[in-house]
C-alpha cells in the first residue's frame, strides 16, 4: 500500500495539518523555553547562594553580575566547577549531568534561534513522522581551482526534533 502524501489530501485537510504543524512548534518551543528558563534560574540561585547567604548581596550578585553578564553556558560551567569541588556526590549520583545539561542547552538554542521549516518537505516530514524540522544556517567557503578558500556562501542543514507519535 502506498503511503498517502500530504499533497493528496484535500485543501482543508492540508490546511489543518499545516495549522497543526505550526501549533505544535509553538507549543514545543514555549514549553521547552519555559522549562529551560526555570532551570537557568535554579542555576543562578545555586551560584548566588554559594557565594553569599545575605539576601541583599545575593540580590545584587544576581542582578548585577550573574543574570545580565553570564551566558547560560557560562553559568553551567560555573555550576559544574562548584559541584565538582564542593558536592562531588551529586556528580557521582548523576554521572550524565554535564552531558545532559549541554544537550538541553543545544536543544534550547535550536528552538530559540532556528526557523521552522515551512516548506512542503517540512510539512510532509511532519505528516509522516510528527517531527518538527528547523533550519540551521552556516557560512561555508567554496574552494577555488588552486584549493584556496575563496567564496563564502550561506547554506543550511536540517535539524529535526521528533515529537511523540500521534495516536
Amino acid at each position: 500500500m502506498d503511503k498517502k502524501l500530504l499533497v493528496d489530501l484535500t485543501q482543508d485537510e492540508q490546511d489543518n495539518w499545516e495549522m497543526d504543524y505550526y501549533q505544535s512548534a509553538v507549543i514545543v518551543r514555549g514549553n521547552v523555553l519555559n522549562a529551560v528558563t526555570a532551570l537557568e534560574m535554579s542555576i543562578d540561585l545555586y551560584i548566588t547562594n554559594y557565594f553569599t547567604n545575605d539576601v541583599d548581596k545575593s540580590e545584587e550578585l544576581m542582578n548585577l553580575i550573574i543574570s545580565p553578564r553570564m551566558s547560560f553556558e557560562n553559568k553551567l560551567q560555573v555550576l559544574m566547577v562548584l559541584i565538582e569541588k564542593h558536592n562531588p556526590k551529586i556528580l557521582e549520583e548523576n554521572k550524565s549531568m554535564n552531558t545532559d545539561l549541554k544537550g538541553i542547552i543545544e536543544e534550547r538554542n535550536i528552538l530559540a534561534h532556528y526557523p521552522l521549516d515551512t516548506t512542503i518537505w517540512g510539512l510532509q516530514r511532519y505528516y509522516e513522522t510528527s517531527a518538527l524540522t528547523f533550519f540551521k544556517f552556516k557560512n561555508v567557503r567554496a574552494n577555488d581551482v588552486k584549493g584556496e578558500k575563496k567564496e563564502i556562501r550561506l547554506t543550511n542543514s536540517i535539524i529535526t526534533i521528533l515529537l511523540k507519535q500521534k495516536n
